[in-house]
């Protein structure tokens, strides 16, 4: 009777079973470090992008405000030698 389970068998299935259960487990977890360390380059990336972003911000407002300023002191200069100005 080959097909009698015995306690030898089935402690060599369940050293089988974890070694394998072991190896399967040590594959998720080189994958999720993997994935961690891609999560890491992307949010560098995105960082940086979002600085670029808020300096450009900010040198889009000081322009702007130096238009301003630049077209008050046209209409200033205009009113004083009184030229109307055409917009």
């Amino acid at each position: 009777m080959s097909d009698v389970v015995t306690e030898g068998k089935l402690d060599d299935f369940a050293v089988k079973l974890f070694k394998y259960f072991d190896s399967q487990f040590e594959a998720v977890h080189s994958e999720i470090a993997d994935v961690r360390g891609d999560v890491r380059i992307l949010q560098g990336a995105v960082d940086a992008y979002a600085k670029q972003v808020e300096i450009y911000q900010q040198e889009s407002l000081v322009r702007d405000l130096q238009v301003e300023r630049l077209q008050r002191w046209i209409e200033q200069i205009a009113h004083k030698v009184d030229i109307k100005l055409e917009y």
